[in-house]
């Protein structure tokens, strides 16, 4: 199976950016995007992702609560913070600063699929 990643972001253009970016990447990853944290809780309730990639601050339902969520839920699941409000402490494996080069985000992705082994 592919590794399942879901990115969440408030920003529709952000996520239309990084779904036409990293469309290349669609045959080693299953990608799905969701807009706002609303729907990223959603989406962390249906199904099991391998990678969480968030922006932090977002309205109502925030990316720290996905974090939160995500490891209580499914504590394999990768943590990745997409924020320009990174700092210390922060509950994420890889925390990327906004904005990002492409290939810094592509560069952590793969090396997560090198040690994520998907869950059927």
């Amino acid at each position: 199976r592919r590794m399942r990643i879901l990115f969440v972001d408030d920003d529709p253009y952000v996520l239309g950016a990084l779904s036409i970016a990293l469309r290349p990447e669609q045959s080693p990853w299953e990608m799905v995007f969701a807009l706002g944290g609303e729907a990223g809780l959603a989406h962390l309730q249906a199904d099991h992702f391998d990678v969480l990639v968030t922006e932090l601050r977002m309205a109502r339902v925030d990316g720290v609560a996905l974090f939160r969520y995500a490891r209580e839920r499914s504590p394999s699941t990768v943590r990745v913070a997409l924020s320009a409000w990174v700092y210390p402490g922060l509950d994420a494996h890889i925390a990327l600063a906004k904005p990002c080069k492409l290939s810094d985000l592509r560069d952590a992705l793969a090396d997560i699929a090198t040690y994520v082994r998907p869950s059927a």
